[in-house]
Protein backbone atom coordinates (compact mmCIF):
# COMPACT_ATOMS: atom_id res chain seq x y z
CA UNK A 1 0.00 0.00 0.00
CA UNK A 2 1.28 3.53 -0.68
CA UNK A 3 2.63 5.29 2.42
CA UNK A 4 0.73 8.23 3.93
CA UNK A 5 2.46 11.04 5.82
CA UNK A 6 0.51 12.74 8.59
CA UNK A 7 0.03 16.49 8.18
CA UNK A 8 -2.40 18.97 9.71
CA UNK A 9 -5.13 18.08 7.20
CA UNK A 10 -5.31 14.31 6.73
CA UNK A 11 -5.53 12.67 10.15
CA UNK A 12 -8.57 10.52 9.23
CA UNK A 13 -6.86 9.08 6.14
CA UNK A 14 -3.56 8.62 7.97
CA UNK A 15 -5.26 6.85 10.88
CA UNK A 16 -6.83 4.25 8.55
CA UNK A 17 -3.50 3.73 6.80
CA UNK A 18 -1.60 3.28 10.08
CA UNK A 19 -4.06 0.67 11.40
CA UNK A 20 -3.85 -1.26 8.11
CA UNK A 21 -0.04 -1.03 8.15
CA UNK A 22 0.18 -2.38 11.70
CA UNK A 23 -2.24 -5.16 10.84
CA UNK A 24 -0.04 -6.30 7.95
CA UNK A 25 2.89 -6.42 10.39
CA UNK A 26 0.75 -8.22 13.02
CA UNK A 27 1.27 -5.29 15.41
CA UNK A 28 -2.27 -3.86 15.58
CA UNK A 29 -2.76 -5.13 19.16
CA UNK A 30 -0.11 -2.67 20.37
CA UNK A 31 -2.46 0.26 19.64
CA UNK A 32 -4.20 -0.66 22.93
CA UNK A 33 -1.10 -1.73 24.90
CA UNK A 34 -0.07 0.57 27.73
CA UNK A 35 3.41 -0.93 27.97
CA UNK A 36 2.75 -2.66 31.28
CA UNK A 37 0.52 -5.69 30.64
CA UNK A 38 2.21 -8.87 29.47
CA UNK A 39 -0.70 -10.54 27.70
CA UNK A 40 -4.32 -10.11 26.65
CA UNK A 41 -7.28 -12.14 27.71
CA UNK A 42 -7.26 -13.99 24.39
CA UNK A 43 -3.74 -15.30 24.97
CA UNK A 44 -1.80 -12.72 22.95
CA UNK A 45 1.68 -12.15 24.42
CA UNK A 46 3.07 -8.61 24.30
CA UNK A 47 6.70 -8.10 23.43
CA UNK A 48 8.57 -4.88 24.15
CA UNK A 49 10.60 -5.14 20.95
CA UNK A 50 7.45 -5.41 18.82
CA UNK A 51 6.03 -2.44 20.72
CA UNK A 52 9.02 -0.33 19.70
CA UNK A 53 8.65 -1.55 16.11
CA UNK A 54 5.03 -0.33 16.07
CA UNK A 55 6.11 3.01 17.54
CA UNK A 56 8.80 3.28 14.87
CA UNK A 57 6.28 2.74 12.07
CA UNK A 58 4.11 5.52 13.49
CA UNK A 59 7.04 7.91 13.91
CA UNK A 60 8.33 7.35 10.36
CA UNK A 61 4.93 8.32 8.94
CA UNK A 62 4.88 11.77 10.60
CA UNK A 63 5.82 15.05 9.02
CA UNK A 64 8.21 17.34 10.87
CA UNK A 65 5.33 19.43 12.18
CA UNK A 66 3.93 16.42 14.06
CA UNK A 67 7.04 15.30 15.94
CA UNK A 68 6.31 17.65 18.84
CA UNK A 69 3.12 15.77 19.70
CA UNK A 70 4.77 12.36 20.16
CA UNK A 71 7.85 13.54 22.03
CA UNK A 72 8.32 11.47 25.15
CA UNK A 73 5.83 8.74 24.14
CA UNK A 74 7.27 5.33 25.07
CA UNK A 75 4.63 3.22 23.27
CA UNK A 76 2.49 3.49 20.19
CA UNK A 77 -0.73 3.80 22.24
CA UNK A 78 0.42 6.99 24.01
CA UNK A 79 1.70 8.48 20.76
CA UNK A 80 -1.63 7.73 19.09
CA UNK A 81 -3.59 9.22 21.99
CA UNK A 82 -1.53 12.42 21.83
CA UNK A 83 -2.11 12.79 18.08
CA UNK A 84 -5.82 12.06 18.43
CA UNK A 85 -6.20 14.69 21.14
CA UNK A 86 -4.57 17.28 18.86
CA UNK A 87 -6.37 16.46 15.60
CA UNK A 88 -9.72 15.40 17.08
CA UNK A 89 -10.36 17.48 20.21
CA UNK A 90 -13.59 16.87 22.11
CA UNK A 91 -14.21 20.15 23.91
CA UNK A 92 -17.62 21.83 24.06
CA UNK A 93 -16.98 23.88 20.93
CA UNK A 94 -15.61 20.80 19.18
CA UNK A 95 -18.81 18.88 19.93
CA UNK A 96 -20.86 21.66 18.33
CA UNK A 97 -18.63 21.50 15.26
CA UNK A 98 -19.04 17.72 15.09
CA UNK A 99 -22.81 18.00 15.25
CA UNK A 100 -22.80 20.64 12.52
CA UNK A 101 -20.64 18.40 10.32
CA UNK A 102 -22.95 15.47 11.03
CA UNK A 103 -26.15 17.30 10.09
CA UNK A 104 -24.68 18.93 6.96
CA UNK A 105 -23.07 15.75 5.62
CA UNK A 106 -23.92 15.24 1.94
CA UNK A 107 -22.89 12.72 -0.72
CA UNK A 108 -21.98 14.22 -4.09
CA UNK A 109 -22.04 11.02 -6.17
CA UNK A 110 -20.59 12.86 -9.19
CA UNK A 111 -17.30 13.46 -7.36
CA UNK A 112 -17.10 10.70 -4.74
CA UNK A 113 -17.76 6.97 -4.84
CA UNK A 114 -20.14 5.36 -2.37
CA UNK A 115 -17.25 3.39 -0.83
CA UNK A 116 -15.48 6.64 -0.04
CA UNK A 117 -18.62 8.28 1.35
CA UNK A 118 -19.38 5.34 3.64
CA UNK A 119 -15.78 5.54 4.89
CA UNK A 120 -16.28 9.23 5.70
CA UNK A 121 -19.62 8.44 7.38
CA UNK A 122 -18.14 5.70 9.56
CA UNK A 123 -15.22 7.89 10.58
CA UNK A 124 -17.66 10.62 11.57
CA UNK A 125 -19.63 8.11 13.67
CA UNK A 126 -16.39 7.10 15.41
CA UNK A 127 -15.61 10.72 16.24
CA UNK A 128 -19.14 11.24 17.58
CA UNK A 129 -18.79 8.20 19.85
CA UNK A 130 -15.43 9.48 21.09
CA UNK A 131 -17.09 12.81 21.97
CA UNK A 132 -19.89 10.92 23.82
CA UNK A 133 -22.48 12.03 21.26
CA UNK A 134 -24.18 8.67 20.95
CA UNK A 135 -27.19 7.77 18.81
CA UNK A 136 -29.22 4.63 18.30
CA UNK A 137 -27.93 2.39 15.45
CA UNK A 138 -31.33 2.53 13.73
CA UNK A 139 -31.23 6.33 13.64
CA UNK A 140 -27.75 6.28 12.11
CA UNK A 141 -28.99 3.90 9.41
CA UNK A 142 -31.86 6.31 8.71
CA UNK A 143 -29.36 9.16 8.49
CA UNK A 144 -27.22 7.19 6.02
CA UNK A 145 -30.21 6.27 3.84
CA UNK A 146 -31.39 9.88 3.76
CA UNK A 147 -28.12 10.82 2.02
CA UNK A 148 -28.78 8.42 -0.89
CA UNK A 149 -29.96 9.75 -4.31
CA UNK A 150 -33.31 8.83 -5.81
CA UNK A 151 -31.75 6.05 -7.90
CA UNK A 152 -31.14 4.09 -4.69
CA UNK A 153 -34.52 4.66 -3.06
CA UNK A 154 -35.66 1.10 -3.79
CA UNK A 155 -32.88 -0.53 -1.79
CA UNK A 156 -33.35 2.13 0.90
CA UNK A 157 -36.99 1.09 1.34
CA UNK A 158 -35.94 -2.57 1.46
CA UNK A 159 -33.50 -1.81 4.27
CA UNK A 160 -36.10 0.15 6.23
CA UNK A 161 -38.64 -2.67 5.84
CA UNK A 162 -36.19 -5.34 7.05
CA UNK A 163 -36.03 -6.71 10.58
CA UNK A 164 -35.00 -4.34 13.36
CA UNK A 165 -31.94 -6.46 14.11
CA UNK A 166 -30.57 -5.64 10.63
CA UNK A 167 -30.78 -1.87 11.14
CA UNK A 168 -27.04 -1.42 11.58
CA UNK A 169 -24.59 0.63 9.55
CA UNK A 170 -22.44 -2.36 8.40
CA UNK A 171 -25.45 -4.32 7.09
CA UNK A 172 -26.98 -1.27 5.42
CA UNK A 173 -23.62 -0.33 3.86
CA UNK A 174 -23.23 -3.82 2.37
CA UNK A 175 -26.64 -3.67 0.70
CA UNK A 176 -26.08 -0.12 -0.54
CA UNK A 177 -22.72 -1.01 -2.07
CA UNK A 178 -24.21 -3.99 -3.91
CA UNK A 179 -26.94 -1.79 -5.40
CA UNK A 180 -24.40 0.94 -6.21
CA UNK A 181 -22.19 -1.44 -8.22
CA UNK A 182 -25.21 -2.71 -10.15
CA UNK A 183 -26.30 0.84 -11.01
CA UNK A 184 -22.80 1.69 -12.20
CA UNK A 185 -22.86 -1.29 -14.57
CA UNK A 186 -26.14 0.07 -15.92
CA UNK A 187 -24.49 3.43 -16.60
CA UNK A 188 -25.95 5.34 -13.61
CA UNK A 189 -24.21 7.25 -10.81
CA UNK A 190 -21.00 7.60 -12.83
CA UNK A 191 -18.25 9.92 -11.69
CA UNK A 192 -17.98 13.00 -13.90
CA UNK A 193 -14.97 15.00 -14.99
CA UNK A 194 -12.16 12.78 -13.73
CA UNK A 195 -11.14 9.15 -13.32
CA UNK A 196 -12.14 6.91 -10.45
CA UNK A 197 -8.73 6.73 -8.77
CA UNK A 198 -8.20 10.48 -9.06
CA UNK A 199 -11.64 11.22 -7.61
CA UNK A 200 -10.95 9.00 -4.61
CA UNK A 201 -7.65 10.72 -3.93
CA UNK A 202 -9.19 14.18 -4.18
CA UNK A 203 -12.19 13.23 -2.03
CA UNK A 204 -9.98 11.65 0.63
CA UNK A 205 -7.70 14.74 0.82
CA UNK A 206 -4.66 12.51 0.96
CA UNK A 207 -2.18 15.37 1.44
CA UNK A 208 1.56 14.71 1.53
CA UNK A 209 4.02 16.83 3.44
CA UNK A 210 4.40 20.09 1.54
CA UNK A 211 1.71 19.17 -1.00
CA UNK A 212 -0.90 21.77 -2.08
CA UNK A 213 -4.33 21.82 -0.49
CA UNK A 214 -5.94 20.04 -3.48
CA UNK A 215 -4.57 17.98 -6.33
CA UNK A 216 -6.34 19.94 -9.04
CA UNK A 217 -8.09 23.26 -9.20
CA UNK A 218 -11.80 23.32 -10.00
CA UNK A 219 -12.56 23.44 -13.70
CA UNK A 220 -14.15 26.90 -13.45
CA UNK A 221 -11.01 28.48 -11.95
CA UNK A 222 -8.37 26.45 -13.80
CA UNK A 223 -6.58 27.55 -16.97
CA UNK A 224 -6.47 25.50 -20.17
CA UNK A 225 -2.93 24.36 -21.01
CA UNK A 226 -3.76 24.53 -24.73
CA UNK A 227 -5.39 27.95 -25.27
CA UNK A 228 -4.79 29.61 -21.88
CA UNK A 229 -8.47 30.47 -21.28
CA UNK A 230 -10.07 29.94 -17.87
CA UNK A 231 -13.04 27.63 -17.45
CA UNK A 232 -11.97 24.38 -19.11
CA UNK A 233 -9.08 21.93 -19.41
CA UNK A 234 -6.94 20.99 -22.40
CA UNK A 235 -8.70 17.65 -22.89
CA UNK A 236 -11.97 19.55 -23.43
CA UNK A 237 -10.52 22.41 -25.51
CA UNK A 238 -12.15 22.89 -28.92
CA UNK A 239 -9.32 24.90 -30.40
CA UNK A 240 -6.61 23.33 -32.53
CA UNK A 241 -4.43 21.07 -30.41
CA UNK A 242 -7.09 20.46 -27.75
CA UNK A 243 -8.63 17.12 -26.87
CA UNK A 244 -12.11 17.94 -28.17
CA UNK A 245 -10.63 19.23 -31.45
CA UNK A 246 -8.61 16.05 -31.96
CA UNK A 247 -11.60 13.81 -31.21
CA UNK A 248 -13.71 15.72 -33.73
CA UNK A 249 -10.99 15.34 -36.36
CA UNK A 250 -10.80 11.59 -35.72
CA UNK A 251 -14.57 11.25 -36.09
CA UNK A 252 -14.52 13.16 -39.37
CA UNK A 253 -11.74 10.94 -40.75
CA UNK A 254 -13.20 7.63 -39.58
CA UNK A 255 -16.09 7.70 -42.12
CA UNK A 256 -18.22 5.82 -39.56
CA UNK A 257 -16.79 2.41 -40.44
CA UNK A 258 -18.84 -0.51 -39.08
CA UNK A 259 -16.80 -2.82 -36.83
CA UNK A 260 -13.62 -0.98 -37.90
CA UNK A 261 -10.98 -0.11 -35.30
CA UNK A 262 -8.52 2.74 -35.87
CA UNK A 263 -4.95 1.48 -36.19
CA UNK A 264 -1.88 3.16 -34.78
CA UNK A 265 -1.17 4.74 -38.17
CA UNK A 266 -3.73 6.60 -40.33
CA UNK A 267 -4.98 3.35 -41.87
CA UNK A 268 -8.30 1.70 -41.19
CA UNK A 269 -8.40 -1.84 -39.89
CA UNK A 270 -11.35 -3.98 -40.96
CA UNK A 271 -12.33 -7.51 -39.98
CA UNK A 272 -13.09 -10.41 -42.31
CA UNK A 273 -14.04 -13.69 -40.66
CA UNK A 274 -15.03 -15.64 -43.79
CA UNK A 275 -11.43 -16.00 -45.05
CA UNK A 276 -8.12 -16.81 -43.43
CA UNK A 277 -4.50 -16.13 -44.30
CA UNK A 278 -4.06 -19.61 -45.79
CA UNK A 279 -6.85 -19.06 -48.29
CA UNK A 280 -5.36 -15.77 -49.36
CA UNK A 281 -1.94 -17.29 -50.04
CA UNK A 282 -3.25 -19.75 -52.61
CA UNK A 283 -3.34 -17.94 -55.92
CA UNK A 284 -4.97 -20.13 -58.53
CA UNK A 285 -5.79 -18.09 -61.64
CA UNK A 286 -8.09 -20.80 -62.94
CA UNK A 287 -10.28 -20.78 -59.87
CA UNK A 288 -13.51 -18.79 -59.93
CA UNK A 289 -14.42 -15.85 -57.74
CA UNK A 290 -17.72 -16.68 -56.05
CA UNK A 291 -19.63 -13.80 -54.51
CA UNK A 292 -20.41 -14.46 -50.83
CA UNK A 293 -22.73 -12.64 -48.42
CA UNK A 294 -20.92 -12.05 -45.12
CA UNK A 295 -22.72 -10.62 -42.09
CA UNK A 296 -19.52 -10.54 -40.01
CA UNK A 297 -17.33 -8.55 -42.40
CA UNK A 298 -16.94 -4.82 -41.92
CA UNK A 299 -15.96 -4.09 -45.54
CA UNK A 300 -16.37 -5.36 -49.11
CA UNK A 301 -13.36 -7.10 -50.65
CA UNK A 302 -12.69 -8.89 -53.93
CA UNK A 303 -9.84 -10.60 -55.73
CA UNK A 304 -11.48 -10.29 -59.17
CA UNK A 305 -10.04 -7.24 -60.91
CA UNK A 306 -12.44 -7.58 -63.86
CA UNK A 307 -15.50 -6.55 -61.85
CA UNK A 308 -13.86 -3.52 -60.23
CA UNK A 309 -14.08 -0.02 -61.73
CA UNK A 310 -13.32 3.57 -60.67
CA UNK A 311 -10.25 2.39 -58.81
CA UNK A 312 -8.50 4.71 -56.39
CA UNK A 313 -5.41 4.18 -54.21
CA UNK A 314 -5.91 3.63 -50.47
CA UNK A 315 -3.99 2.63 -47.37
CA UNK A 316 -6.08 0.13 -45.41
CA UNK A 317 -5.44 -2.84 -43.15
CA UNK A 318 -7.71 -5.90 -43.03
CA UNK A 319 -7.70 -8.53 -40.28
CA UNK A 320 -8.81 -12.00 -41.40
CA UNK A 321 -10.10 -14.92 -39.32
CA UNK A 322 -6.70 -16.24 -38.21
CA UNK A 323 -5.52 -12.78 -37.07
CA UNK A 324 -3.33 -12.10 -40.10
CA UNK A 325 -3.32 -8.54 -41.44
CA UNK A 326 -3.49 -7.79 -45.14
CA UNK A 327 -2.33 -4.43 -46.44
CA UNK A 328 -4.75 -3.04 -49.05
CA UNK A 329 -3.47 -0.46 -51.53
CA UNK A 330 -6.41 -0.14 -53.95
CA UNK A 331 -10.20 -0.02 -53.85
CA UNK A 332 -13.03 0.72 -56.25
CA UNK A 333 -16.68 0.11 -57.03
CA UNK A 334 -18.73 -2.94 -58.03
CA UNK A 335 -22.15 -2.71 -59.63
CA UNK A 336 -24.68 -5.51 -59.15
CA UNK A 337 -27.43 -5.39 -61.73
CA UNK A 338 -30.58 -7.50 -61.63
CA UNK A 339 -32.22 -8.94 -64.73
CA UNK A 340 -35.24 -6.67 -64.32
CA UNK A 341 -33.10 -3.53 -64.65
CA UNK A 342 -32.60 -2.57 -61.00
CA UNK A 343 -29.00 -2.18 -59.86
CA UNK A 344 -26.93 -1.66 -56.74
CA UNK A 345 -23.48 -0.03 -56.60
CA UNK A 346 -21.08 -1.17 -53.88
CA UNK A 347 -18.55 1.52 -52.99
CA UNK A 348 -15.17 1.24 -51.25
CA UNK A 349 -14.68 -2.38 -52.38
CA UNK A 350 -11.14 -3.34 -51.36
CA UNK A 351 -8.99 -5.18 -53.92
CA UNK A 352 -6.61 -7.95 -52.85
CA UNK A 353 -5.41 -10.29 -55.66
CA UNK A 354 -4.85 -13.24 -53.31
CA UNK A 355 -8.49 -13.32 -52.19
CA UNK A 356 -10.30 -16.00 -54.20
CA UNK A 357 -13.83 -14.79 -53.53
CA UNK A 358 -15.81 -11.58 -53.44
CA UNK A 359 -17.12 -10.86 -49.96
CA UNK A 360 -20.13 -8.55 -49.67
CA UNK A 361 -20.45 -7.03 -46.20
CA UNK A 362 -24.10 -6.90 -45.18
CA UNK A 363 -23.51 -4.22 -42.47
CA UNK A 364 -21.47 -2.08 -44.88
CA UNK A 365 -24.07 -2.39 -47.65
CA UNK A 366 -27.07 -1.50 -45.48
CA UNK A 367 -25.26 1.42 -43.83
CA UNK A 368 -24.11 2.93 -47.13
CA UNK A 369 -27.55 2.61 -48.75
CA UNK A 370 -30.63 2.85 -46.49
CA UNK A 371 -32.85 1.68 -49.37
CA UNK A 372 -31.20 -1.76 -49.35
CA UNK A 373 -33.08 -4.56 -47.62
CA UNK A 374 -31.39 -7.90 -46.92
CA UNK A 375 -33.65 -10.78 -45.90
CA UNK A 376 -32.98 -14.43 -45.08
CA UNK A 377 -35.57 -17.10 -45.84
CA UNK A 378 -34.83 -20.76 -45.23
CA UNK A 379 -31.84 -21.48 -47.50
CA UNK A 380 -31.79 -18.19 -49.44
CA UNK A 381 -30.61 -14.63 -48.92
CA UNK A 382 -32.27 -11.88 -50.96
CA UNK A 383 -31.11 -8.32 -51.66
CA UNK A 384 -33.77 -5.77 -52.56
CA UNK A 385 -33.48 -2.09 -53.42
CA UNK A 386 -36.69 -0.14 -52.88
CA UNK A 387 -38.65 -3.39 -53.07
CA UNK A 388 -37.03 -4.60 -56.32
CA UNK A 389 -35.10 -7.87 -56.22
CA UNK A 390 -31.43 -7.41 -57.13
CA UNK A 391 -29.80 -10.70 -56.26
CA UNK A 392 -30.39 -13.96 -54.45
CA UNK A 393 -27.79 -16.13 -52.73
CA UNK A 394 -28.25 -19.74 -51.66
CA UNK A 395 -26.82 -21.48 -48.62
CA UNK A 396 -23.84 -23.72 -49.40
CA UNK A 397 -23.80 -26.76 -47.12
CA UNK A 398 -20.08 -27.31 -47.64
CA UNK A 399 -18.82 -23.82 -46.79
CA UNK A 400 -21.78 -22.81 -44.59
CA UNK A 401 -21.99 -19.51 -46.51
CA UNK A 402 -24.58 -17.80 -48.68
CA UNK A 403 -23.12 -17.88 -52.21
CA UNK A 404 -24.52 -16.26 -55.34
CA UNK A 405 -25.38 -18.60 -58.16
CA UNK A 406 -24.29 -18.13 -61.76
CA UNK A 407 -21.16 -16.61 -63.28
CA UNK A 408 -19.84 -13.09 -63.20
CA UNK A 409 -19.59 -11.00 -66.32
CA UNK A 410 -15.92 -11.10 -67.31
CA UNK A 411 -16.15 -8.27 -69.85
CA UNK A 412 -14.96 -4.74 -69.16
CA UNK A 413 -18.48 -3.50 -68.43
CA UNK A 414 -18.94 -1.33 -65.36
CA UNK A 415 -21.17 -3.84 -63.60
CA UNK A 416 -21.35 -7.49 -62.66
CA UNK A 417 -24.06 -9.34 -64.54
CA UNK A 418 -25.47 -12.09 -62.35
CA UNK A 419 -27.63 -14.89 -63.70
CA UNK A 420 -29.57 -15.48 -60.54
CA UNK A 421 -32.45 -17.96 -60.84
CA UNK A 422 -32.93 -20.00 -63.98
CA UNK A 423 -35.25 -18.21 -66.44
CA UNK A 424 -37.88 -20.94 -66.20
CA UNK A 425 -37.79 -20.75 -62.41
CA UNK A 426 -38.11 -16.98 -62.53
CA UNK A 427 -41.19 -17.13 -64.77
CA UNK A 428 -42.57 -19.88 -62.56
CA UNK A 429 -42.19 -17.60 -59.53
CA UNK A 430 -43.94 -14.79 -61.38
CA UNK A 431 -46.79 -16.73 -63.04
CA UNK A 432 -47.28 -19.79 -60.86
CA UNK A 433 -48.61 -23.04 -62.43
CA UNK A 434 -49.87 -21.95 -65.83
CA UNK A 435 -51.13 -23.91 -68.79
CA UNK A 436 -48.57 -25.50 -71.10
CA UNK A 437 -49.89 -23.54 -74.08
CA UNK A 438 -49.20 -20.28 -72.31
CA UNK A 439 -45.70 -21.44 -71.42
CA UNK A 440 -45.00 -22.36 -75.06
CA UNK A 441 -46.16 -18.91 -76.10
CA UNK A 442 -43.80 -17.35 -73.56
CA UNK A 443 -40.92 -19.47 -74.85
CA UNK A 444 -41.46 -18.07 -78.34
CA UNK A 445 -41.22 -14.53 -76.98
CA UNK A 446 -38.02 -15.24 -75.03
CA UNK A 447 -35.35 -17.33 -76.68
CA UNK A 448 -33.65 -18.21 -73.42
CA UNK A 449 -36.68 -20.23 -72.24
CA UNK A 450 -37.13 -23.94 -73.11
CA UNK A 451 -39.37 -24.67 -76.09
CA UNK A 452 -41.59 -27.10 -74.08
CA UNK A 453 -42.01 -29.46 -77.03
CA UNK A 454 -42.14 -32.38 -74.62
CA UNK A 455 -45.18 -32.01 -72.29
CA UNK A 456 -43.31 -33.94 -69.57
CA UNK A 457 -40.27 -31.72 -69.71
CA UNK A 458 -39.34 -30.35 -66.31
CA UNK A 459 -39.64 -26.63 -65.88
Amino acid sequence: MPPVTLTNHNFAVWRVWLIAKLQTKKLANYLTWDGVATDEGNGFQYDALDGFRALGILTESLSESQYQYVEGADCVKRAMDNLTAIHEPIGAADRVGLLEEYHTLRWDWKKMTLDEFIGVFRDLMRRLDRANLHELPAFRVTKLLSRMPKEMRMVSHMIMDSAAAEHTVPIAATKLLAEYKYLQKEGLLKLSGRGLDEAILVAGQDQRDGAPESRRKPRASDKCNNCGILGHWARDCRKQGGGAYQRRQQQDNSQARVNAAKHENPRFEDCLFAISHGEGQEDNPKAGHPMVMDSGASCHITGNSRILYDRVPCNRSVVVADGHRMSIKEMGKVKIKGIDGASLVLTDVLFEPTVQSTLISIPRMTVDNPDVNVSFNDQTCSIQVQGRLIATAKFDQRTKLFVFEGNHNSTMDDYVGLVLPKPADLWHYRMGHVQIDNMRWCSKQHSELPDFKNPLEKM
